[in-house]
């Protein structure tokens, strides 16, 4: 799961895939903006076909966040 959200950072994004680790901060250490965050959770919600809560993101912080929180949605 993991490497599937970073390609995802990294195609749709363009981010540097050396800052993309499971623990890195997605504001901090990838510089992901609010509108990208925004749209990066529009792929996911296609790709994985989930539904996210716009509440639910303020919880979403690290790229490990962002992978539980699609488990959880799937399971």
């Amino acid at each position: 799961m993991f490497e599937q959200i970073k390609q995802i950072i990294v195609d749709e994004l363009g981010k540097d895939p050396g800052n993309i680790t499971p623990d890195a901060d997605l504001r901090n250490d990838i510089g992901i903006t609010s509108l990208e965050l925004i749209g990066m959770i529009m792929v996911f919600e296609d790709t994985f076909d989930i539904s996210v809560n716009e509440d639910e993101l303020e919880d979403i912080k690290t790229v490990n966040d962002i992978v539980r929180y699609i488990e959880r949605k799937k399971a």
